[in-house]
């Protein structure tokens, strides 16, 4: 781990610790011991931890004060209050997540000569704003790239995905210096391609891709053509950026069958306000027709 993820994590833990209280002042060996880290053995794991909170002073989000021992004490401050209070929101934004781990996921490849990541390492290392990632957050971000293009994925044993590899147009990605679902968007991916089995956290072969087990009367055909309109006419709406990277976090939200119903006719639903507000330079009601269809064999 890096001092910038102890910093995160750090401050997470310092707002539970105090229940917010910025009078409290509070070992940071205490944090260690909640996190199980060998700071009595490990010099290099306790330089990590004090640099992370060294790093939180110098944002102002707490203060320090070494007592004997020598032992470092923190103090959180209302910057800090705040600072935790939008990491928190971040990290339920799912997002945010998702373009994180897309992000890393595509640099990591792109920094071996090779363009390979191994997925088992990647998940072991893999965090967010001081959080680890669930391997099914990493696992559908390797689909993404997968089914857009971006990249292969190899099968292992137990047909588990092992590694992932970028492809001519990952690469592409990777140089443009944009961010992956930005890239997707403007180059107006065609529909998804093939899938590869995901296994869950508790092990085994969970549920194979979100594109071949659809609710109950969609054909993914139908589905796959709606999702490609879609990201066709994304980059032409009449949008701010936030609200297109809205529009596109409910494309996918959409697309994955594993998400409950309500949750995707709500993700409908704002799509087709999105289309009705931002596409009057654009031809949608083709587009606004079958997401009706779609919505309405999802809620059937």
């Amino acid at each position: 781990m890096t001092a910038e993820f102890y910093s995160y994590a750090l401050l997470m833990w310092l707002t539970d610790r105090t229940g917010r209280d910025t009078y409290q002042l509070v070992n940071i060996d205490e944090f260690a011991d909640v996190e199980h880290l060998p700071v009595q053995q490990s010099e290099e794991a306790r330089r990590l931890l004090e640099e992370g909170a060294r790093l939180l002073e110098r944002s102002g989000f707490v203060t320090l004060t070494v007592t004997f021992g020598p032992t470092l004490h923190a103090r959180l401050t209302w910057d800090g209050l705040r600072a935790a209070d939008d990491i928190a929101a971040k990290r339920r934004n799912r997002a945010a997540r998702l373009d994180h781990v897309l992000g890393e996921l595509v640099n990591s490849a792109d920094e071996d000569p090779t363009g390979t990541v191994r997925l088992d390492q990647f998940i072991a290392t893999a965090v967010f704003l001081g959080e680890h990632m669930t391997i099914d957050e990493v696992l559908r971000a390797a689909q993404y790239l997968h089914d857009h293009g971006l990249a292969t994925v190899t099968i292992g044993a137990g047909h588990q995905p092992e590694a992932l590899i970028l492809t001519s147009r990952g690469i592409d990605c990777a140089l443009s210096g944009k961010r992956v679902r930005q890239f997707v968007s403007e180059q107006n991916t065609p529909a998804a391609g093939p899938v590869f089995n995901q296994y869950n956290s508790n092990g085994g072969t969970g549920a194979q891709g979100m594109h071949v087990v659809q609710h109950v009367g969609v054909q993914p055909s139908q589905l796959a053509d709606l999702i490609r309109q879609l990201r066709e006419v994304a980059p032409q709406l009449e949008l701010d950026e936030s609200q297109r990277d809205s529009f596109i976090e409910d494309i996918e939200i959409l697309d994955d069958s594993s998400q409950d119903a309500q949750v995707r006719l709500s993700a409908g639903q704002r799509l087709r306000a999105a289309l009705a507000e931002g596409g009057t330079r654009v031809g949608t009601a083709a587009v606004l027709a079958g997401l009706d269809r779609i919505v309405a064999m999802i809620t059937a």
